[in-house]
Protein backbone atom coordinates (compact mmCIF):
# COMPACT_ATOMS: atom_id res chain seq x y z
CA UNK A 1 0.00 0.00 0.00
CA UNK A 2 1.52 2.88 -0.98
CA UNK A 3 0.99 6.71 0.83
CA UNK A 4 -0.40 9.69 -0.82
CA UNK A 5 2.78 11.78 -0.95
CA UNK A 6 0.73 14.78 1.13
CA UNK A 7 0.57 12.26 3.77
CA UNK A 8 3.92 11.09 3.48
CA UNK A 9 5.39 14.78 3.91
CA UNK A 10 3.05 15.06 6.96
CA UNK A 11 4.30 12.16 8.62
CA UNK A 12 7.82 12.87 8.27
CA UNK A 13 7.63 15.13 11.24
CA UNK A 14 5.66 13.51 13.57
CA UNK A 15 8.83 10.31 12.95
CA UNK A 16 11.20 12.69 13.95
CA UNK A 17 9.59 14.58 16.87
CA UNK A 18 9.18 10.76 17.93
CA UNK A 19 12.55 9.86 17.75
CA UNK A 20 13.54 12.96 19.68
CA UNK A 21 11.26 12.24 22.39
CA UNK A 22 12.55 8.39 22.88
CA UNK A 23 16.57 10.02 22.52
CA UNK A 24 15.83 12.51 25.51
CA UNK A 25 13.79 9.92 27.44
CA UNK A 26 16.47 6.70 26.69
CA UNK A 27 19.65 9.05 27.61
CA UNK A 28 17.88 11.44 29.41
CA UNK A 29 16.70 8.81 32.46
CA UNK A 30 20.35 7.77 33.52
CA UNK A 31 20.93 9.42 36.35
CA UNK A 32 22.99 7.09 38.42
CA UNK A 33 22.40 4.17 40.71
CA UNK A 34 19.19 3.11 42.05
CA UNK A 35 18.29 1.95 45.85
CA UNK A 36 15.27 1.93 46.92
CA UNK A 37 13.54 2.96 43.60
CA UNK A 38 14.99 6.04 43.30
CA UNK A 39 17.41 7.32 41.48
CA UNK A 40 20.98 8.68 42.97
CA UNK A 41 20.02 12.27 41.08
CA UNK A 42 16.37 12.01 43.49
CA UNK A 43 18.70 10.67 46.65
CA UNK A 44 21.22 13.81 46.31
CA UNK A 45 18.15 16.39 45.59
CA UNK A 46 16.62 15.14 48.71
CA UNK A 47 19.75 15.67 50.47
CA UNK A 48 19.77 19.46 49.61
CA UNK A 49 16.45 19.89 49.99
CA UNK A 50 16.94 18.75 54.00
CA UNK A 51 20.52 20.75 54.19
CA UNK A 52 19.94 24.03 52.14
CA UNK A 53 16.43 24.59 51.27
CA UNK A 54 14.17 23.62 54.26
CA UNK A 55 16.90 22.81 56.93
CA UNK A 56 14.66 22.05 60.45
CA UNK A 57 16.48 21.37 63.72
CA UNK A 58 14.97 17.55 63.51
CA UNK A 59 16.04 17.07 59.77
CA UNK A 60 17.54 14.35 59.50
CA UNK A 61 20.07 13.35 56.54
CA UNK A 62 20.43 9.65 58.14
CA UNK A 63 18.28 8.25 55.41
CA UNK A 64 20.05 9.77 52.65
CA UNK A 65 23.45 8.69 53.85
CA UNK A 66 22.45 5.02 54.58
CA UNK A 67 21.25 5.12 50.59
CA UNK A 68 24.41 6.09 49.29
CA UNK A 69 26.32 3.72 51.68
CA UNK A 70 24.13 1.23 50.01
CA UNK A 71 24.67 2.49 46.57
CA UNK A 72 28.34 1.82 47.51
CA UNK A 73 31.13 2.55 44.86
CA UNK A 74 28.67 2.53 42.29
CA UNK A 75 27.34 6.33 43.24
CA UNK A 76 30.99 7.61 43.52
CA UNK A 77 31.02 8.35 39.50
CA UNK A 78 27.36 10.38 39.30
CA UNK A 79 28.88 12.21 43.16
CA UNK A 80 32.40 12.75 41.64
CA UNK A 81 30.75 13.69 38.24
CA UNK A 82 28.24 16.89 39.97
CA UNK A 83 31.59 17.69 41.75
CA UNK A 84 33.63 18.32 38.42
CA UNK A 85 30.99 19.61 36.44
CA UNK A 86 29.77 23.02 35.90
CA UNK A 87 28.64 24.63 38.85
CA UNK A 88 27.05 27.60 37.21
CA UNK A 89 23.32 27.28 36.75
CA UNK A 90 22.22 28.36 33.10
CA UNK A 91 19.91 31.08 32.51
CA UNK A 92 16.70 28.87 31.83
CA UNK A 93 17.50 26.69 35.03
CA UNK A 94 17.13 30.23 36.90
CA UNK A 95 14.47 31.61 35.17
CA UNK A 96 12.68 27.92 35.80
CA UNK A 97 13.42 28.50 39.50
CA UNK A 98 12.54 31.43 40.19
CA UNK A 99 9.03 30.38 38.51
CA UNK A 100 9.14 27.52 41.20
CA UNK A 101 9.27 30.32 43.53
CA UNK A 102 7.05 32.38 42.72
CA UNK A 103 4.73 29.37 41.94
CA UNK A 104 4.98 28.17 45.87
CA UNK A 105 6.77 25.38 44.44
CA UNK A 106 9.43 23.15 46.18
CA UNK A 107 12.28 25.12 45.78
CA UNK A 108 14.87 23.62 43.37
CA UNK A 109 18.64 23.09 44.46
CA UNK A 110 21.55 25.39 42.77
CA UNK A 111 24.29 23.34 40.86
CA UNK A 112 26.64 24.71 43.13
CA UNK A 113 24.57 23.41 46.22
CA UNK A 114 24.26 19.79 44.69
CA UNK A 115 27.87 20.17 44.32
CA UNK A 116 28.97 21.28 48.13
CA UNK A 117 26.56 18.41 49.19
CA UNK A 118 27.95 16.02 46.84
CA UNK A 119 31.34 16.86 48.30
CA UNK A 120 29.72 15.92 51.47
CA UNK A 121 28.13 12.33 50.84
CA UNK A 122 31.52 11.10 49.19
CA UNK A 123 33.09 12.05 52.29
CA UNK A 124 30.72 11.04 55.28
CA UNK A 125 28.87 8.40 53.44
CA UNK A 126 30.81 6.69 50.49
CA UNK A 127 33.72 6.50 51.72
CA UNK A 128 35.47 5.38 48.51
CA UNK A 129 39.03 4.22 47.84
CA UNK A 130 41.38 6.58 47.42
CA UNK A 131 42.55 4.75 44.36
CA UNK A 132 39.14 5.26 42.86
CA UNK A 133 38.61 8.71 43.95
CA UNK A 134 41.01 10.71 43.30
CA UNK A 135 41.17 10.39 39.31
CA UNK A 136 37.99 11.62 39.18
CA UNK A 137 38.35 14.50 40.47
CA UNK A 138 41.63 15.72 39.32
CA UNK A 139 39.51 18.01 37.31
CA UNK A 140 38.35 19.36 39.99
CA UNK A 141 42.07 19.68 41.77
CA UNK A 142 42.83 21.97 39.03
CA UNK A 143 39.86 24.29 38.19
CA UNK A 144 39.96 27.91 38.41
CA UNK A 145 37.24 27.67 40.48
CA UNK A 146 38.03 28.11 44.58
CA UNK A 147 34.62 26.63 45.50
CA UNK A 148 34.93 23.38 43.41
CA UNK A 149 38.54 23.14 44.77
CA UNK A 150 36.88 23.15 47.97
CA UNK A 151 34.16 20.85 47.40
CA UNK A 152 37.12 18.21 46.19
CA UNK A 153 38.95 18.33 48.94
CA UNK A 154 36.02 18.11 51.22
CA UNK A 155 35.17 14.49 49.77
CA UNK A 156 38.81 13.81 49.46
CA UNK A 157 38.86 14.10 53.69
CA UNK A 158 36.48 11.11 53.78
CA UNK A 159 39.56 8.84 52.28
CA UNK A 160 40.75 6.88 54.93
CA UNK A 161 44.08 7.01 56.12
CA UNK A 162 45.04 3.59 55.54
CA UNK A 163 44.20 4.29 51.68
CA UNK A 164 46.97 5.51 49.56
CA UNK A 165 46.28 8.14 47.26
CA UNK A 166 46.23 7.64 43.22
CA UNK A 167 49.56 7.44 41.48
CA UNK A 168 50.53 10.52 39.37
Amino acid sequence: MRLLPSLRWRLWPVLILAGLLGGIFAFGTSRGPKHEGRTAAEWLRHYCERVYLRPTRNASTAEVQLAFRAMGTNAVPYLAGRITGTQVDSSMENRWRQLREWAHLVPTPTRRMQAEAAALLLAHASKPPGEMLVPLLERAFSSPDPQQRANALVAVRGISSGDSLAKP
